[in-house]
């Protein structure tokens, strides 16, 4: 059994600050959202092997949090992809890309595509991810045969 745990990167600064929205950092409540939210799949077991994470510095730092909190040395890979909209095909490509022996991945991206994707997952998700909102899907199949609608949405923690 596989996992796939989609996250909407946690609170970040404003763009009114005048950053480039691609370096806009965590914020101190952001920082805090992402460590109860890590506390939270803790306590699940919900522990990452793997965590694919949009190259925004937001997203990056939420990936450090989850990692940091859940006590996990995974490799946490930036996809530059991520940050931009992108298509279920390249969605659905890099999940059959990830290695098998990887079973549980956090995926830590972006919305509006990050609910479209939940729902391409699982038909019955119809998500609207708030920051650092998790969908936790259950996949009975090896990463290379995730399809639309193969996945099963087992758990939601949403603001």
């Amino acid at each position: 059994m596989k996992r796939l745990i989609l996250i909407r990167h946690s609170d970040a600064e404003s763009s009114s600050f005048g950053k480039e929205d691609h370096k806009r950092e965590l914020t101190v409540d952001g920082i805090k959202k992402a460590t109860e939210r890590a506390a939270y799949l803790l306590n699940k077991k919900y522990l990452p092997d793997l965590i694919l994470s949009s190259d925004a510095v937001r997203a990056v730092q939420t990936a450090e949090v989850f990692a940091n909190h859940l006590n996990q040395k995974c490799r946490i890979v930036n996809i530059p992809f991520l940050y931009f909209e992108y298509t279920t095909n390249d969605f659905f490509n890099l999940i059959s890309e990830i290695d098998d022996c990887y079973n549980t991945v956090f995926i830590i991206a972006h919305n509006p595509t990050l609910s479209v994707m939940a729902s391409r997952l699982d038909d019955d998700a119809l998500l609207h991810f708030n920051t650092c909102d998790i969908a936790i899907f259950e996949i009975d199949k090896l990463w290379g045969s995730v399809e639309v609608d193969s996945c099963q949405l087992i758990d939601y923690v949403g603001s």
